[in-house]
């Protein structure tokens, strides 16, 4: 049934219009209401179909009525009909309209066109109801589906997110539109920073051109492709990719599935070294079942036995064991099977052709994953020719053997770090050793002088190296601790192109080489003869012809004019004879004939170098003894000449140096340039000026070495024993030690010093101390021989200790043993009452010779010291020194000033304050005269450097 409500304030307009819709609409129901306050209620209470509404009414007027309605949600959808007799102009109508009227009528209105108008919206009405019904459905069932999609996109989620692969969506051009969990754990990166990547920028360097080909290829069945993500540290993941195309967020998309394979290539990595191995192993390696089947097979298997994989694959071991072993391969697996492994078992084999192949075998158990033994590996080594080899080398050590007794050659081998394998009987009774003395013991340590033993080591290197012959001579030492000179052939010995051995065949050249340096020791005096011949007789004459012929030219110069400078030029050439008098007698006899020595001699030899050649050549002189009265310079001197013209006739140099540095047993001589060096293939044994160099060094006890440098060139090198300084023992009439007490503020100092006196029988050391006062105290209480007294000392110094000690035990003598450079302080410490003064870094044997000295109640000084202390006394009183003036400890603080050292410093090494260092500065500025600290430190530096070079 159809409702409709009619709101007019006159009764009368009520009931016509009443009568009127029920007489003309069948099944209608009609409300009314007299005001517009009562005709909103009752449009909410019926909700009827159409609203039939008068304009003029009291309190509320339809326009405000139908405002009403209209804006509230449960009546704004009836239809609202104005039916009035007044306000029809059509400014009411429009007003009437956007209010939300649906129709405007006037009365008086034609029955048929009131009711067309209501059956009209009722029938809206009716529509509109049905779609806001079908509406209501509608989002019920989207919020059905859509509660239904959030559930299955969180089981969707919760299935992506727990793949344990990397799950990618992305677009075809690579960039990534979704990702799982794993994915970001894995490269590190967050879910919002992979959206904004692409594909390509997670794959390594090198591979975004096969990745973006790979992303065009894609179709719905995608082949797997390899490739490797970096993760966020940069770190390499080796991936399989299998790709296919879904339809996602409404367009085309590829699902990326990748798959970490990093342990897989582990794990092929391995495949391959082991097999690898395995293809490439010299041992046969044999897999076989427990009922003995051959199950694999490799290359050097089928090498050995002559068989391929198919032919043996299959068959039964026993097809590789002689007619003579039948169950040998049987017993073995019976070992197999209880887990026991098999090693070095050495036995026969057959190969394909019936040969007999001597075997060294280690067999060990295979088990499964469950730890079930299921067959066993067979690797196998053939031992034919290695057994061949021993056999003949057994055959050819028998032959050496047997030539022991008529061979008068030394014949000796040595592994590769030197160690003597064989010696034969000529040498061992030379030497006067025994077998059992020698074998497995280091050649040089047994035979080889210390002097000798680089070189050999490095005749050793270099064969080895280029495995050729090596012809060369070293000095070989004798039990009784005689040398003997030997010449070398030596050569390595290699087997199956490894090395085994040295093979040295020596003779012995000691009366050779005798007789040669007696014959050389002849040739050098008889040129030595002539030169001074040359020098003293002939280069004499020609000086007298200058003056004779002088006299004369003065005597005729006025008279004769044209003979006088004739008799000039005869002059110039008796010039250039006496030069050359000079030159040739230089020649003869090398080493300065005016007694300046090798060091005079080489400086002209490097200047003639400098002067001739395209080549700079110096000379680095780090010695301070005498050497020429020390050794034979002569002959040092022609091996620096021959070592400089072989350098410049065959390396091509741009520099030569020459070192000569000395220690307290050696001289060494090194000569150094920097040209093409020697080629390997070259012998130095068979050029003349290498056997001569060779030849005079070992004249003088020296061993001589050439070889090329790392860094390019060559270097040659004579390293030269020093005699040996004996020190003069004298036995105490009593037959007790000397005894001696040290005083030295250095601990380790004291320890050396004691273990080297105490070497000796006739000294002991019965005390130590470490400064003035303790030493005073040492001596009262020990009353010493003798006492050795260090300079720097911790408080009083060393000079002012032996002043007391003079006072107070004058015939106790003190040596003074220091590191001060004894031009400073030994005539201060002998002032003081020293009986001799030594520096710390000379010979031990010095040092025992030092203490006999003043034992012996003479002075200890070098030759150089007591020369200089001799013009010292000369000079006494023509010379005003103000040094001299200085204090012992003002001295000593004077020379430090002079090194360079500051307060701190001297402060710190004499064990005193720096407030003491500054006062005794002050003094010592007074007694110089000398106004700043910048002129004191400039005068004792300059006073230090002249008296450290007189």
């Amino acid at each position: 049934m159809n409702t409709i409500l009619v709101i007019d304030d006159k009764k009368d307009n009520l009931i016509s219009i009443t009568a009127l819709l029920k007489n003309l609409i069948a099944n209608c129901e009609v409300v009314t209401a007299q005001s517009g306050k009562e005709g909103i209620e009752k449009a909410i209470q019926s909700n009827p179909d159409v609203i039939i509404l008068d304009v003029k009414m009291p309190e509320m007027d339809g326009y405000e009525v139908c405002q009403v309605l209209k804006n509230n949600p449960q009546t704004r959808h009836i239809p609202v009909i104005f039916l009035t007799a007044i306000h029809t102009d059509t400014q009411s109508k429009v007003k009437g309209l956007k209010l939300g009227a649906d129709a405007f009528l006037t009365k008086p209105i034609d029955q048929a066109e009131l009711i067309a108008q209501i059956n009209a919206m009722m029938r809206i009405k009716h529509a509109e109801d049905m779609l806001r019904k079908e509406k209501d459905l509608l989002e019920d069932l989207v919020l059905q589906r859509t509660s239904e999609l959030l559930a299955s996109q969180m089981r969707y989620k919760s299935l992506f997110n727990s793949i344990s692969d990397m799950v990618i969506i992305h677009k075809r051009d690579g960039k990534i539109l979704e990702v799982n969990n794993t994915t970001c754990d894995h490269l590190g990166f967050s879910h919002d920073a992979m959206k904004l990547m692409t594909l390509q920028q997670l794959t390594a360097e090198g591979d975004s051109d096969r990745i973006h080909h790979y992303l065009h290829s894609i179709d719905e069945h995608a082949d797997p492709y390899e490739t490797s993500f970096v993760d966020r540290n940069g770190n390499t993941i080796p991936v399989e990719i299998v790709s296919t195309i879904i339809y996602y967020l409404n367009e085309n998309a590829i699902l990326s599935v990748a798959r970490d394979i990093t342990e897989r290539k582990h794990i092929e990595h391995v495949r391959n070294q082991l097999s690898i191995v395995l293809d490439n192993s010299d041992d046969a390696i044999i897999g076989a079942t427990l009922d003995g089947k051959i199950a694999s097979w490799n290359k050097a298997a089928q090498y050995i036995f002559g068989y391929t994989f198919d032919e043996v694959v299959g068959c039964d071991l026993s097809i590789l064991s002689p007619p003579y072993r039948p169950d040998e391969f049987d017993q073995l697996l019976v070992l197999v099977k209880h887990n026991e492994a098999i090693a070095h078992y050495e036995t026969e084999g057959l190969d394909k052709k019936g040969a007999i192949h001597n075997l060294s075998m280690t067999i060990s158990p295979l088990v499964d994953e469950h730890s079930t033994i299921i067959g066993c590996s067979i690797i196998a080594r053939d031992l034919t020719d290695v057994k061949r080899t021993k056999e003949k080398l057994k055959k050819g050590l028998d032959i050496i053997q047997n030539l022991e007794d008529i061979a008068p050659a030394y014949f000796i081998t040595l592994n590769e770090e030197g160690n003597i394998l064989t010696c034969n009987k000529a040498m061992l009774q030379a030497t006067g050793f025994s077998l059992g003395q020698v074998l497995g013991k280091t050649c040089c340590d047994i035979f080889i002088p210390e002097v000798g033993q680089k070189s050999f080591r490095n005749q050793l290197a270099t064969m080895k190296r280029t495995r050729a012959t090596r012809i060369f001579e070293s000095p070989v030492n004798t039990k009784s601790g005689e040398e003997r000179i030997v010449q070398w052939h030596a050569r390595p010995v290699y087997s199956d192109n490894e090395f085994d051995y040295f093979m040295f065949i020596g003779i012995d050249i000691t009366e050779k080489k005798q007789l040669e340096k007696k014959i050389l020791q002849a040739n050098i005096e008889e040129r030595n003869r002539i030169a001074r011949d040359l020098h003293d007789g002939l280069g004499q004459h020609l000086a007298g012809i200058i003056f004779k012929t002088e006299m004369l030219r003065i005597k005729i110069k006025n008279d004769y004019p044209q003979e006088a400078d004739e008799i000039v030029d005869i002059q110039n050439m008796v010039h250039q004879a006496i030069e050359q008098t000079r030159l040739i007698a230089r020649g003869l006899s090398p080493v300065d004939l005016s007694n300046k020595g090798l060091y005079s001699s080489l400086q002209e030899m490097i200047a003639d170098v400098n002067k001739n050649f395209a080549i700079k050549a110096i000379l680095e002189w780090n010695i301070t003894s005498n050497i020429d009265e020390a050794i034979d310079t002569v002959h040092v001197y022609y091996i620096i000449r021959e070592a400089l013209n072989n350098a410049v006739k065959h390396a091509n140099p741009k520099n030569i140096a020459i070192t000569i540095s000395e220690d307290n047993a050696y001289y060494y001589v090194k000569i150094m340039d920097d040209g093409k060096g020697i080629p390997d293939e070259v012998d130095l044994a068979k050029g003349m000026g290498m056997h001569i160099m060779q030849y005079r060094a070992w004249i003088i006890n020296a061993s001589f070495q050439v070889q090329n440098n790392k860094s390019g060139g060559t270097i040659v090198q004579c390293i030269i024993q020093k005699s040996p300084q004996k020190a003069v023992v004298d036995k105490p009439k009593t037959g007790k030690k000397y005894t001696v007490v040290i005083v030295d503020d250095h601990p380790i100092v004291r320890q050396g010093l004691q273990q080297l006196i105490n070497t000796q029988k006739n000294l002991e050391v019965i005390g130590e101390a470490k400064s003035a006062d303790e030493a005073i105290d040492v001596v009262n209480k020990k009353l010493p021989d003798c006492i050795l007294v260090d300079i720097s000392l911790n408080g009083t110094s060393g000079i002012e200790l032996v002043k007391a000690l003079k006072q107070r035990f004058p015939r106790l003598p003190a040596l003074v043993l220091s590191m001060y450079d004894e031009k400073l302080y030994a005539e201060r410490a002998m002032k003081a009452g020293a009986k001799g003064y030594l520096m710390k870094q000379e010979a031990p044997d010095k040092i025992i010779s030092a203490i006999y000295t003043v034992l012996k109640g003479d002075v200890y000084l070098s030759n150089e010291i007591k020369e200089q202390m001799v013009q010292s006394l000369s000079y006494k009183g023509t010379m005003d020194n103000p040094v001299e003036a200085l204090t012992n400890r003002e001295f000593e603080i004077f020379q430090l000033i002079g090194h360079g050292l500051g307060n701190k410093h001297i402060a710190q090494k004499l064990h005193i304050s720096v407030k003491t260092v500054e006062n005794v500065r002050e003094k010592i500025k007074m007694k110089l005269r000398l106004e700043s600290s910048q002129d004191l430190l400039q005068y004792a530096i300059q006073w230090v450097h002249e008296h450290a070079e007189e």
